[in-house]
């Protein structure tokens, strides 16, 4: 039996093993990923990262909706070819990948007698928000920074975005990512969620919560996930573990598709 080349086997690898979806948070883009993408494209998956609307769209989007079609359209991309998906949600990135999944659930398709589906979201630090809820609503903070620093329909990532952000991170590691942020638009803040997939249990959900986190505290961490039938990952880390340690949260993600990796 002849063997398959390095590059033959992870193409073979891909045909077989789920998509993976990454969403941006706020003031974010894909190339904050750039070493996770690389991370999981060597261990064989196929990786989308959108750059939503909110952060690229001029004149600036008012609500959340386009957000939501980006990720939609991302995810079934990959659905049309009867793959699976998993979506790796960050921060903020949780509110449109939450509304984005209704419908596409594995269960969901294969009831309706389609192929693949999204078998699992991991939310990273996420903000999770009920539907009919909004940001504003879920944090005060959110709003007061909409109010004072708004212009044009945007937001400017806010003073001290290093020390909140990326505060374990090393020096090249944050000038890096701080030379990267763009642009956000406020009306992601004012907009309701309309759909929250942990209310329907039909994709099983992962957060990632990372302990030394000043974006989105421990505390407030705690109270998102509360009474919440996530499975808990505990890492650590400031709010971007992807940046300093992305062979780990692709240990989270290879794990989700099957894998059997090393204890996290």
């Amino acid at each position: 039996m002849s063997k398959l080349s390095g590059g033959a086997q992870n193409v073979l690898a891909r045909e077989h093993k789920p998509s993976i979806v990454i969403v941006h948070g706020s003031f974010h883009v894909p190339e904050h990923f750039d070493s996770l993408i690389t991370v999981l494209s060597n261990a064989g998956y196929t990786v989308t990262v959108p750059l939503l609307p909110s952060i690229s769209a001029k004149p600036a989007v008012t609500s959340l909706d386009p957000d939501i079609q980006a990720v939609r359209d991302a995810i079934e991309a990959e659905l049309k070819d009867g793959k699976d998906v998993i979506v790796f949600a960050h921060s903020y990135g949780g509110v449109p990948s939450s509304s984005a999944l209704k419908g596409l659930s594995k269960t969901v398709r294969e009831s309706q007698g389609s192929k693949g589906g999204v078998i699992k979201i991991i939310y990273c630090a996420s903000h999770l928000i009920d539907e009919g809820a909004t940001l504003a609503e879920l944090n005060p903070d959110a709003l007061e920074a909409a109010k004072t620093v708004a212009v044009d329909g945007f937001m400017a990532p806010p003073e001290g975005f290093r020390e909140q952000f990326y505060n374990l991170q090393t020096e090249s590691i944050a000038n890096h990512a701080l030379s990267l942020l763009r642009l956000w638009s406020i009306g992601m803040v004012f907009t309701k969620a309309t759909y929250a997939p942990w209310r329907h249990d039909e994709i099983p959900a992962t957060y990632i919560f990372c302990e030394k986190d000043r974006a989105v505290p421990p505390p407030f961490q705690e109270l998102l996930t509360k009474d919440r039938n996530f499975e808990i990952v505990r890492t650590d880390s400031d709010h971007s573990p992807f940046l300093d340690r992305p062979e780990w949260v692709a240990k989270v993600i290879r794990r989700a598709a099957g894998e059997d990796v090393m204890d996290l």
